[in-house]
């Protein structure tokens, strides 16, 4: 080989030497195809001399005719390619970049082939892997993607490079664009690959897809790409792809709750898979099975550690997939670690997870992935890394509940808070919402343990961290998004919000603030007040039945109508949890629930039965979605130029929709912008949908009287307007609020869909996170007369420059003293609740001289009426 490739390599340059001039193009560009389809397993002699023949040919090129076209960015190509085999890879960068400009210059000459590329894009992308530089990596796979749509080129190497940004996609949980990309890429094979490869790349795009469904519960759909799939490689005799499709039929079984037929289908995937020579698959298929049968079902824990030794057993020198042996490896590391700690084996445990640790690099632990962080994102399976350092901090946790070491709480801590900066980190590379949620709810495991480790450390600082790193993330993105220079102030992204910042910017005049996750196994409550922290635990189970109790009562006036004395009983309990029994109550509280909102101003505080005895009567509640969020300035709060007040009412909806005229809302709304200086008010068929959307921005304070609905039939919470109907996601930020307070006086403005680690998906967050810091919204149906009067004494004391809690406190008391007995009940008065932010809103009321004018003009009328009504007495 060596031989004929010197021989030919000098009889070429012998008659380039004796022609003196530019080789001729077709004979160039034959050797050029030549020495590309010769150069796999060169020895490092070969590979010098072909480059040095290559770099001859870059000479005398320049004088060529036709330097600048296909031959030559051929040419730049595989001068690239050897310095790659001499691992000289920035020589390699810079040679492929140049032959990518000489193409992009002269893309539309017809000597151009653009096919080149996508070639090239694909080699730069193995060049910057080689050198560890993940961005540049995925932005050349990006544009080799990019150019083979652009231009229609049927090429290998588009489809390698789509398979790649699929696995990326997944890999970092953009399951949405991962399952697009995958159904571009089975569309584009028919096109592109014929044969043996074909059914390779189908099942591969097949297997994202699918664990995507996986991913977002939909097993049906998953259960009829696969079984469709296996009928179509039955027909063919493709034997050799059953161990993938086997491995994801066993899969969904156990998704669905079947171990005997996931069993069942696991040793079938590993009968095929070592069959077919596809040592990882089968790895992959005993992984499962010890960890979803023998692990989590059967808590056999001896028999998961066999058969996890069984399959780091199959692990072989295949260089094709080697990069993904030695990650299932570090998983199965992992696993046999956690085994051992189910155990209370704790050096075994750690013997295992040091060495999980070591297939990303010989002693590396969690100190070197956070110093290396960027990199390690976008190179490395993180769920199986973001796994293997939660069960590290998991472990010292445990350690710590067995031992009494406080040391290991310590240690715990500190990892915990390196996966919660990968966790940050990798959200980062996120762009589709529904991918974020989804690695919200994963990250829940971690700020439980978390948590849990604060509380038994008792360290209330590292406890309000992660209590805040736990909620409202994807909020504070959105705040962030809008453009926190020009408007939102003082945020980071991911930066701690401080116990003394939050005293400094919000916790004022005896107000606390109380925050509440929600775990697996139990509540926790971390309460901020007069500078110092207090941790409490409750057990889940009797918090859930307890507060589900109690939000049935409200919900329903009849019931506690019927049955108030065991209201107050349950109300009483619930209070008696989350307070401990007799902390003494702050004047104001503001409320950071985790999941749905439980109005504490209905709970009863002492042993009586009366209206002194509920929790309102001594303290002003708010409810915010994180304590980042108090302290975040918005341009609303310095908005001079804003109107002062939007008042809408429908009155009247769509016969179509069938809801109930509010007969009383325009008499309300005329009552309360009497306390404006300049108010507009949109009444009946002006209540228009489009005029909200286009206007509402423009006001410092928006009421809104109208209906509500949180189970449209496209599973979004929406407003109804006189001509139609407002939807969550038809606000978008379109122009930035100068809005401080909208009240949504419409029956369940609070409800929505629920997202673990998020909260509730609710209109007045998403005001919230267009730019509206504060929003009264009602928890269930409400009562028309009970809410216009308790809106109508909110406002009253809103413009005496009262906060808006204590407005909304002073509102209900007042309502409470005048209503009724039947009405005070806390169902009629309860279900009004301020979100966001609780600072007083100035607001210019009418000047005195106005007050007068209105008067005069009012004794002018009865007046005259008077006059008219004389006369015509005199003329009878």
């Amino acid at each position: 080989m060596l031989r004929k490739l010197l021989t030919t390599t000098l009889v070429f340059l012998a008659c380039i030497a004796c022609q003196s001039q530019c080789p001729v193009q077709s004979d160039l560009w034959s050797r050029l195809n030549y020495l590309a389809a010769n150069s796999s397993d060169l020895t490092p002699a070969q590979i010098n001399t072909q480059l040095q023949e290559l770099k001859t040919f870059e000479t005398l090129i320049v004088a060529c005719n036709y330097r600048n076209d296909s031959t030559h960015a051929l040419l730049l190509q595989r001068i690239g390619v050897m310095y790659f085999k001499q691992n000289n890879f920035w020589e390699a960068i810079k040679y492929t970049n140049q032959s990518i400009d000489l193409i992009t210059s002269n893309i539309y000459r017809p000597s151009v082939r653009k096919s080149a590329l996508v070639k090239n894009y694909y080699n730069l992308s193995l060049y910057y892997g080689q050198l560890k530089k993940a961005r540049e990596r995925f932005a050349a796979i990006d544009s080799c993607i990019a150019v083979a749509s652009r231009f229609d080129i049927p090429d290998y190497y588009y489809l390698y490079s789509l398979s790649e940004k699929i696995e990326h996609l997944f890999n970092i949980g953009e399951y949405e664009r991962c399952y697009e990309f995958a159904q571009t890429g089975e569309t584009s094979i028919a096109k592109y690959l014929k044969g043996a490869d074909s059914i390779n790349m189908v099942v591969n795009f097949l297997a994202l897809k699918v664990n995507v469904l996986f991913q977002f519960r939909d097993y049906d759909s998953a259960s009829h790409l696969l079984n469709n799939k296996l009928k179509d490689l039955r027909k063919l005799g493709a034997s050799v792809h059953y161990g993938p499709i086997y491995s994801l039929l066993a899969q969904l079984f156990i998704n669905k709750g079947e171990t005997a037929k996931a069993e069942e289908y696991y040793q079938l995937a590993v009968k095929y898979n070592l069959s077919s020579g596809f040592n990882l698959g089968a790895m992959q298929a005993l992984n499962n099975l010890a960890y979803n049968i023998y692990f989590k079902a059967l808590h056999d824990y001896p028999k998961a550690i066999d058969i996890f030794r069984q399959a780091l057993a199959l692990r072989n020198n295949d260089r094709t997939y080697e990069e993904s042996q030695r990650l299932e490896s570090l998983n199965l590391l992992c696993n046999i670690a956690s085994a051992h700690l189910e155990r209370n084996k704790f050096d075994s445990a750690s013997t295992y997870f040091q060495l999980a640790f070591n297939e990303i690099r010989p002693g590396i632990d969690e100190n070197g992935i956070r110093d290396g962080l960027e990199s390690f994102v976008l190179n490395k399976r993180t769920n199986f890394v973001t796994e293997l350092v939660i069960e590290k901090a998991n472990a010292f946790r445990k350690k710590y509940r067995i031992e009494k070491n406080p040391g290991d709480l310590k240690q715990a801590l500190k990892i915990y808070a390196i996966a919660d900066q990968l966790m940050s980190r990798l959200r980062k590379e996120q762009s589709e919402i529904q991918s974020k949620l989804f690695w919200r709810q994963q990250s829940r495991k971690l700020y439980e343990g978390a948590i849990d480790a604060s509380f038994l450390a008792n360290e209330g600082t590292s406890g309000f961290y992660f209590f805040e790193k736990s909620r409202a993330v994807l909020l504070q993105d959105q705040l962030l998004e809008q453009n926190n220079q020009v408007y939102y102030q003082n945020f980071l992204d991911t930066s701690f919000i401080t116990i003394h910042e939050l005293y400094k910017k919000t916790l004022k005049n005896n107000q606390a603030l109380l925050e509440l996750f929600n775990g697996d196994s139990a509540i926790y409550t971390l309460m901020i007040r007069d500078g110092k922290v207090r941790m409490a635990k409750i057990e889940k189970a009797v918090f859930d039945n307890i507060s589900t109790e109690y939000l049935r009562y409200l919900g329903d006036a009849a019931l506690m109508n019927q049955h108030y004395p065991e209201f107050v009983e349950v109300s009483r309990k619930l209070f008696n949890l989350i307070f401990d029994g007799g902390y003494k109550l702050p004047d104001r509280l503001i409320v950071s629930p985790d999941s749905r909102y439980i109005p504490f101003e209905a709970l009863i505080t002492g042993n009586g039965m009366g209206a002194d005895s509920y929790l309102l009567a001594y303290t002003a509640v708010s409810y915010t979605y994180s304590a980042r969020f108090l302290t975040t300035s918005f341009l609303s709060e310095d908005a001079g130029d804003a109107k002062d007040f939007l008042g809408i009412a429908p009155v009247d909806f769509p016969s179509g929709k069938q809801l109930a005229s509010l007969t009383g809302s325009r008499e309300s709304l005329e009552k309360i912008s009497r306390l404006f200086r300049k108010s507009d008010l949109e009444i009946s068929k002006g209540a228009t949908k489009k005029s909200f959307v286009e206007n509402y921005y423009k006001y410092r304070i928006i009421q809104l009287y109208s209906h509500a609905s949180d189970n449209s039939a496209g599973g979004e919470p929406v407003i109804y307007f006189a001509d139609s109907s407002l939807f969550l996601n038809d606000l978008i930020a379109s122009h930035i609020p100068k809005t401080r307070l909208i009240v949504l006086s419409a029956c369940k403005t609070g409800s929505g869909k629920w997202h673990e680690g998020e909260g509730v998906f609710s209109f007045n967050r998403q005001f919230a996170a267009l730019g509206i810091p504060s929003s009264v919204i009602n928890l269930w149906s409400v009562e028309n007369q009970s809410t216009y009067k308790i809106t109508e004494l909110f406002y009253e004391f809103l413009a005496k420059g009262i906060t808006a809690d204590v407005a909304l406190q002073k509102a209900k008391l007042a309502f409470i003293r005048s209503a009724p007995m039947e009405k005070q009940l806390p169902c009629y008065w309860a279900a009004a609740v301020l979100a966001g932010k609780s600072d007083a809103i100035i607001v210019e009321g009418k000047s005195a001289w106005v007050y007068v004018l209105e008067v005069a003009v009012i004794l002018f009328l009865i007046l005259l009426a008077y006059f008219f009504f004389r006369k015509r007495q005199a003329t009878v």
